[in-house]
């Protein structure tokens, strides 16, 4: 970690802010639809989707948000006589699961300034060498820290990680520099993978894949090229590793990889001096996050050290509902609510 003078929390505000085609979790089947890959539409690419949408429309006849859909493909509470067609439901599941990746692989900014704006803000956090937290998939932060120079995903994401193609490998020493600053996922990244090879343990080691649209669409249904001591080449598949918008969250972060960046968020929260809060809104079904938040805030230690701590919230709509929730986690910080756009806010503070 490299110290705690400032924290970025970056929510899905963020992104949206980036792009008007990253999906919420209530306008996600939407966007699928509405989506072009190229001259084709995301749901050419992925006709497996249809059977889907067919699936969930005996339930669902109205637009149905993403939490509720997921959460309700993996609910196990009722009588095996009311589970018909179980093994349907998990591979609906398991088709929405791999589609999240491939689908915000091809997230486009929504001008060009805004991809000027979110490269002065990595260069920002960089300058800062600010630790940032964020419970997004996407890989717009990793991309822009990346074409720094002075962050690398082996020593960058908290942990160390191998790439992909090191897979059959013993663990080795880094050989890349250290990063500047450390980008905490708590809910995963849709170019990381976990494998079920021996030698890898999923709940201990998460992979991580090259940061471009062509590898990260595909991860999970085609896997890397991989050489062994003895020259033999052979195709090895990856899981995507991300924590699924469902109301029980408690299988993934059961996680011990997954585990270890939660303490390590926690840290970065409790003895940060100054906290900025962007695109997140602290939604009541995302209790474990509001935890966490407030563990890192009640820590005595913590509040011995920084009893004056700032904390800044930029969101598009401050309402009454998201000031009484920051109210109660944050208790006793110095908190200042911006009502604005993501990259709007950026484009102010950081021209």
């Amino acid at each position: 970690m490299n110290g705690y003078n400032k924290t970025y929390l970056i929510g899905a505000g963020f992104s949206r802010s980036f792009s008007e085609d990253y999906p919420l979790s209530c306008d996600f089947f939407a966007k699928m639809r509405e989506k072009k890959v190229g001259v084709k539409s995301f749901m050419q690419l992925n006709p497996a989707l249809e059977d889907v949408e067919n699936f969930l429309s005996r339930f669902f006849p109205f637009e149905p948000d993403l939490e509720e859909v997921l959460s309700f493909l993996t609910q196990k509470y009722f009588p095996q006589d009311f589970r018909q067609h179980w093994q349907h439901r998990d591979d609906v599941f398991q088709e929405l699961l791999w589609n999240i990746p491939r689908f915000l692989s091809h997230i486009e900014p929504r001008s060009s300034e805004v991809s000027k704006l979110l490269t002065k803000f990595c260069n920002h956090l960089v300058s800062e060498m600010a630790n940032v937290v964020t419970f997004n998939y996407d890989c717009l932060l990793d991309q822009g820290l990346l074409n720094h120079g002075k962050w690398n995903p082996s020593s960058g994401y908290g942990l160390p990680m191998r790439h992909m193609t090191n897979a059959l490998r013993p663990v080795e020493t880094l050989g890349d520099s250290e990063s500047c600053l450390s980008l905490l996922k708590l809910h995963g990244s849709i170019n990381w993978g976990t494998t079920s090879l021996e030698n890898c343990d999923a709940k201990t080691e998460v992979f991580y894949c090259p940061l471009d649209n062509s590898y990260t669409q595909n991860i999970g249904e085609v896997g890397v090229s991989l050489r062994t001591s003895k020259s033999m080449s052979l195709s090895l598949s990856f899981t995507p590793f991300i924590v699924p918008p469902i109301l029980d969250k408690t299988g993934y972060y059961n996680n011990e990889f997954l585990q270890r960046l939660w303490y390590l968020a926690r840290e970065c929260l409790a003895f940060s001096e100054d906290v900025v809060i962007i695109g997140y809104s602290f939604p009541e079904t995302d209790y474990f996050a509001r935890f966490l938040i407030r563990e890192a805030f009640a820590s005595h230690l913590a509040q011995l050290m920084h009893n004056k701590r700032s904390v800044t919230i930029v969101n598009l709509k401050c309402d009454d509902g998201l000031m009484k929730r920051a109210r109660q986690i944050f208790a006793g910080a110095k908190i200042k609510f911006i009502e604005k756009d993501a990259f709007d806010y950026i484009a102010d503070e950081f021209s």
